[in-house]
């Protein structure tokens, strides 16, 4: 719990400054704050497409401080929402009134144009739709909408013509990516629908999700289509359902009011930065954003301000300003020295991964398991940390320790090859039955994946189970190949030619299909 401390922190320390402190200074800080950040990160996406940055993620050719392009446009679009707030509230007054003001004015707009210009070429779909949210709120807020609406039929009739146009655009310039994210959603609700009303525990949301599309393919056969873009999610990719997942149903509402009542508050005291609330809100619907600390920092600060006291007592700030500040500065001051030790113990934990993993890639298994067992304390929660120590277990002969370890990997990440590697151990202690199911397992989860039907078939051939062995061979040689992928051709071939050799123990004709 450590790592949420931080965040905690901010959130005081935004709540105690917009309760006692009063007046803008508070407000214009944090959107100043936040217009700035969006700001850092619009250069540092100018800079890599100009190529003189470096793209966090090989596939891509901009994504700001984050690891692809997804996050990074949320980001921005929250930005530029709250700036957008602001900006058109002082149209009429933009650039005039006091020093403090117009460099205000200025940071604000500036940060909000490079903002606009970056955002359309992140391609993040759920960062255009964040903006339009908090665009459209803004408006209807303000009574202009609906009096528009009354006074220009044809006008708003082409407007919401317009509107729905945009949205099929943005559905299909990535369909694919869409119609993958509509099967998570579908996914997810029914891992949500086993776990109800009390959840599954925290950080298992990806483990019920892994189960609960190996159970969606193992009720009956799905169309293909269906079977290709099912994979094994990092993220949950809409944090509502994670939290309804994880913690039933008080975790849903908490998820869904949280949000909702700090926008209203912000948005009825005329906050900027409660804009930014609405399009983080919306973008977390379809990505992962409390999975990132930039986004966990603006949504602590947001939800203590709009918590914050409406009206602090009479006379408190200037009798108690000292002491208040004092307060504020101290919970900033915690937060940023927790997230250094946190920071700093990660990558020495990251470092230790890493030095594991080389021992691993030389066969030094004891080693590597000597290496990762003393990390288990720190890195329990983390499943490529389980699968590491899991799989170096296994190359030792340790399968049953191993077991134990993949197993609780397993209860939180939805990658079937934990279930290939405890499949493996059970086939080493020769429990035929239950490998066999744990591979089945791992297919389901994953049915596009080659590599689980082909342990199966290995295990069927080593116990001299050839008739067996030829149907689940039958059935990958008739599964889709990606001819880009090496690893899926390969396993493919290596099929072709254990059938082969298979040919002269059992005539294929006489062998069911699986």
């Amino acid at each position: 719990m450590i790592e949420l401390l931080p965040y905690v922190m901010i959130s005081i320390a935004a709540w105690i400054s917009f309760s006692f402190l009063g007046g803008t200074c508070p407000s214009r800080a944090v959107l100043l704050c936040l217009c700035l950040w969006g700001g850092y990160e619009a250069v540092i996406g100018l800079m890599q497409l100009s190529g003189f940055a470096v793209s966090g993620h090989p596939g891509f050719a901009m994504t700001g401080s984050f690891d692809n392009p997804g996050p990074h446009g949320g980001f921005l679009s929250m930005c530029l929402a709250a700036g957008f707030a602001y900006i058109v509230s002082r149209y009429r007054s933009l650039f005039k009134g006091s020093l403090a003001d117009m460099a205000c004015d200025i940071v604000v707009t500036a940060s909000s144009l490079l903002c606009l210009a970056v955002l359309p070429a992140t391609m993040s779909r759920a960062g255009w739709m964040g903006l339009l949210a908090a665009i459209i709120l803004y408006f209807t807020f303000g009574g202009q909408l609906r009096h528009r609406v009354a006074t220009h039929v044809k006008s708003s009739v082409l407007i919401l013509v317009a509107s729905v146009a945009l949205l099929a655009v943005i559905f299909f310039i990535k369909k694919d990516s869409a119609v993958g994210r509509l099967h998570i959603w579908r996914i997810e609700c029914r891992a949500m629908a086993d776990n109800w009303p009390a959840g599954a525990g925290a950080g298992k949301a990806l483990g019920e999700y892994g189960q609960a599309q190996a159970e969606f393919f193992m009720e009956k056969e799905r169309p293909a289509a269906v079977v290709r873009i099912a994979g094994c999610p990092e993220y949950a990719f809409n944090e509502y359902l994670c939290a309804g997942i994880e913690y039933g149903i008080a975790g849903l509402a908490a998820a869904i009011l949280l949000p909702v009542c700090a926008c209203r508050n912000l948005v009825r005291r005329h906050e900027p930065v409660g804009y930014a609330l609405v399009s983080l809100s919306v973008f977390a619907f379809f990505s992962y954003p409390l999975d990132l600390w930039q986004f966990r920092v603006c949504l602590a600060a947001m939800l203590g301000a709009g918590f914050s006291l409406r009206n602090a007592p009479a006379g408190l700030p200037g009798r108690f300003a000292l002491p208040v500040v004092a307060a504020v500065l101290v919970s900033v001051i915690a937060a940023g020295y927790l997230t250094y030790t946190y920071l700093r113990r990660e990558k020495i934990l990251e470092h230790e991964m890493t030095a594991a993993g080389q021992l691993t890639a030389m066969g030094l298994y004891d080693d590597a398991v000597g290496c990762l067992e003393p990390l288990r304390k720190d890195l329990g929660d983390n499943y490529r940390y389980l699968y590491a120590l899991g799989y170096a277990l296994h190359k030792a002969g340790r399968y049953s320790d191993s077991n134990a370890v993949l197993e609780a990997g397993a209860g939180i990440s939805s990658d079937p090859m934990f279930h290939n590697i405890i499949g493996k151990n059970h086939e080493a202690l020769q429990e035929y039955d239950m490998a066999e199911e744990e591979f089945m397992t791992a297919h389901y989860m994953v049915p596009s994946r080659l590599y689980p039907l082909c342990l199966l078939m290995d295990m069927y051939i080593g116990l001299g189970m050839h008739g067996e062995a030829v149907r689940v061979g039958r059935t990958i040689s008739g599964m889709p190949v990606n001819p880009r992928n090496r690893n899926m051709v390969r396993l493919r071939d290596e099929t072709e030619e254990k059938l082969d050799s298979l040919s002269t123990y059992y005539e294929r004709g006489d062998v069911p299909d699986l």
